[in-house]
């Protein structure tokens, strides 16, 4: 009786302790605020790490979506591309250029027939100006100047830092006195594929892992003759820089990515309607301290044999693999983000903070013991 008491007083102490260890550990307080700070420059959030291990299988080519590079082309270049496009009955159009400043007269006035003569089309914008509740080019006709052929293009990171991960999106964005624009990816999803949107306000995570997508060049065009109109025929066909230097982003998978790429892979989320979500911090908790609860469990069980030590080692270890494996699938198949940290460090933390509490337990017992016998000799 006096052995069950004490496993389970050890087994209580132990698990308060890991949990309030790890507590400290994950908490801005003390010597670890400026891991905080280092977390805010360096931006990593678990479901990054998720998405680099899930993103190592073969991709999948998403059917809605086309990609035209047109890096390096010129407006006039860009307006016959844009024509021929209209020619193959794409679901819409989306053009990531800021057309701010006029050029040549010939020039402008081909792209915007090219554009005006367009009945699907979104064109790229950003919000915020002081003075134009939106950005956009002065020279195209109403119908085109439209609230409803912009889309907000500014892609927003978690840290609000501009070296920040992109992992987020909304559907609105605000415009001045105008209420909201939506943004880039959503308005093409509304115009090409009404049936399949359903907008909400919520923050929402961006899929990018397991996807991949039809990427063409002018050149490609040409070659490609008539077959390119069954390869954008009812598509999505996005527009804009994807190779150089320019637009590039940090995202859970890459450090360098394409602003067209993640705007396809926003239209990608809202068309498969399956969206990431997060258990909240107590679930994962809560996870953790079940977990953590095995391993202390099988610690005093085993505790008393020859090969106990090496077992819980080696449970430990397969424990960590996996939750973490666990976790990866998790993601994939669910699109739920579980912190695994949390699992981890507790996991980590559950044997050492037994022997801690061994240690002060067995402390408190000598002197409890000492006291007692004093009073015993006195009496």
């Amino acid at each position: 009786m006096q052995k069950w008491k004490n496993n389970l007083i050890t087994f209580s102490g132990t698990l308060v302790l890991t949990f309030l260890l790890s507590l400290f550990l994950t908490s801005d307080i003390s010597l670890f605020a400026f891991m905080s700070k280092l977390n805010v420059a360096n931006d990593f959030h678990i479901s990054d790490f998720y998405s680099r291990v899930v993103n190592e299988e073969n991709p999948k080519l998403d059917e809605n979506i086309a990609i035209i590079d047109i890096a390096g082309c010129s407006r006039s270049e860009i307006a016959d591309i844009i024509a021929e496009i209209e020619t193959y009955n794409p679901a819409a159009i989306g053009i990531d250029i800021l057309f701010k400043e006029k050029s040549d007269s010939v020039s402008d006035n081909k792209l915007v027939n090219a554009i005006n003569s367009c009945e699907n089309i979104v064109l790229a914008t950003l919000t915020g100006n002081a003075t134009d509740e939106y950005t956009r080019s002065e020279y195209f006709s109403d119908s085109i100047s439209d609230k409803n052929n912009y889309g907000n293009v500014a892609l927003e990171t978690t840290s609000k830092l501009p070296t920040g991960v992109v992992r987020n999106f909304r559907f609105h964005y605000p415009a001045g006195n105008s209420g909201s624009l939506p943004s880039f990816a959503a308005q093409l999803v509304k115009k090409a594929f009404p049936d399949k949107y359903a907008e909400n306000a919520e923050l929402n995570y961006i899929y990018y892992p397991g996807q991949d997508y039809y990427v063409y060049t002018p050149t490609d065009m040409t070659d490609f003759g008539a077959e390119m109109k069954d390869r954008i025929k009812g598509r999505i066909v996005l527009l804009g820089n994807y190779s150089g230097n320019d637009d590039l982003h940090r995202t859970p998978i890459s450090e360098a990515t394409y602003g067209l790429r993640i705007h396809a892979a926003i239209i990608s989320t809202i068309l498969s309607n399956h969206y990431v979500t997060e258990i909240p911090s107590y679930g994962s908790w809560l996870i953790a301290i079940l977990i953590c609860t095995m391993i202390i469990l099988l610690k005093l069980a085993l505790q008393t044999k020859k090969y106990g030590a090496f077992a819980v080692r080696i449970c430990q270890i397969l424990l960590i693999a996996l939750s973490v494996l666990i976790g990866c699938y998790i993601f994939k198949d669910l699109r739920i983000v579980i912190d695994i940290n949390k699992i981890v460090l507790m996991l980590l933390l559950g044997i050492l903070s037994m022997d801690i509490w061994t240690g002060i337990y067995g402390f408190y017992s000598d002197m409890r013991e000492r006291k007692k016998l004093k009073h015993t000799k006195q009496d």
